[in-house]
């Protein structure tokens, strides 16, 4: 286990069997009998439980993680099934135990207390076998595991090419020929190519920096019901573009964070500027938590950063003009940037935000902190240079 507790799930990737993501305590144990014996289950802080024999083998995950699919029942019936549902970020209490009926049962909740029963263990059976491992298959899983540390010590680069012609901002993917072929190098992001979140393709002129978003989604068009516009990255589907100078300034003057969304149907951007002499006080806000706040100079509409979005095969497209002077950047052949380039996606209702996944930045799981959320990262942020 390499993500332990809160901040350790920070960097876990999708949830998938026997990966432990954020475990922080142990919520109980249970006697099965017979050559099981005693299991016990530990919580996690992305939404999964998981059960462990006493001898600390793996037998399951309960429940879906919070940045995945999951059900949210309409209303609570007794005996439905809840296999389906989320134990919630930060689910850090509960109980699991064997009852005197004999039966086992495990409370969990948020807000709420569910009390749930945990059927078919009784099925858990161990088993044994043989495995053939060579030398040669070793010498292979070294060379592999060599690799794997390299590419991720890699720091993120890419090459912005100047745009021919302005770029019409019409939602129309047709004109971003690269973005739907997958054999051209773009800005991935993605923990494989097997897990893909979206691409970006970006051009830039005198005027504008131009982007293009392929957002892999369940759905063709983004949802996120959000009525306070500064605290829209924490209720639904958005994309994301974080910048600022390359070398860093004193306190990070000059770094920004830019989200695209709909907002009562409506394309919103707005700007977050932590840093922002000269501006008016009325434009700060503050990201709060009951243990932290955030304070940030700026945070504003920025209706002239224009974007429209279309469906595509396989999820959604995302097209925007963002002037270089809502930047407060000069641009210039050879002008390097600090910048990282986002999707963050929402649960099925457009509700809440449930993940949030970057091109450069890998440490970014946290969906239940307000603050953490919405701080800038640059030490994490890649490079682009324009061309």
């Amino acid at each position: 286990n390499r993500h332990t507790s809160v901040h350790g799930s920070h960097t876990a990737k999708a949830s998938k069997p026997g990966y432990l993501i954020g475990p922080s305590s142990y919520l109980g144990t249970a006697n099965l009998g017979g050559d099981i014996g005693e299991i016990f289950d530990l919580n996690g802080n992305l939404g999964e439980n998981y059960l462990f024999t006493g001898d600390g083998l793996w037998i399951q995950a309960l429940f879906k993680d919070t940045r995945g699919g999951f059900e949210i029942p309409s209303q609570a019936v007794k005996g439905m099934s809840m296999d389906a549902i989320t134990a919630g970020g930060e689910s850090f209490g509960g109980n699991f135990v064997k009852g005197s009926d004999g039966k086992f049962y495990l409370t969990i909740g948020g807000t709420d207390a569910r009390v749930l029963e945990v059927k078919g263990l009784d099925t858990i059976k161990r088993f044994a076998g043989n495995f053939t491992y060579t030398p040669a298959q070793y010498a292979d899983a070294q060379k592999l595991l060599q690799e794997k540390a390299s590419q991720s010590g890699q720091a993120k680069v890419y090459q912005i090419a100047k745009a021919k012609a302005p770029v019409a901002i019409d939602g129309k993917v047709a004109k971003w020929s690269d973005l739907m072929d997958d054999g051209k190098s773009l800005l991935e992001i993605q923990e494989s190519k097997q897990k893909r979140y979206g691409r970006v393709q970006a051009s830039y002129d005198a005027d504008n920096l131009y982007l293009a978003y392929r957002v892999f989604a369940p759905r063709t068009q983004m949802k996120n019901v959000g009525q306070d516009f500064r605290l829209l990255f924490k209720s639904g589907d958005v994309v994301d573009l974080m910048i600022g100078p390359e070398p860093q300034k004193a306190k990070g003057e000059g770094n920004l964070r830019l989200i695209m969304t709909f907002k009562d149907g409506k394309p919103v951007a707005i700007l977050n500027q932590k840093f922002a002499p000269g501006a008016a006080k009325a434009e700060g806000f503050g990201f709060a938590s009951p243990a932290r706040t955030i304070p940030f100079d700026r945070v504003v509409m920025a209706p002239d950063a224009k974007f429209a979005s279309s469906g595509v095969n396989g999820g959604y497209f995302v097209e925007a003009a963002i002037p270089w002077t809502r930047l407060g950047i000069v641009p210039k052949s050879g002008l390097k940037l600090k910048a990282d380039f986002g999707v963050l996606f929402a649960d099925d209702g457009g509700t809440m935000t449930v993940a949030r996944h970057y091109w450069s930045n890998k440490e970014t799981n946290l969906v239940n902190d307000i603050p953490g959320e919405g701080d800038l990262a640059p030490e994490r942020w890649g490079l682009i240079t324009l061309e």
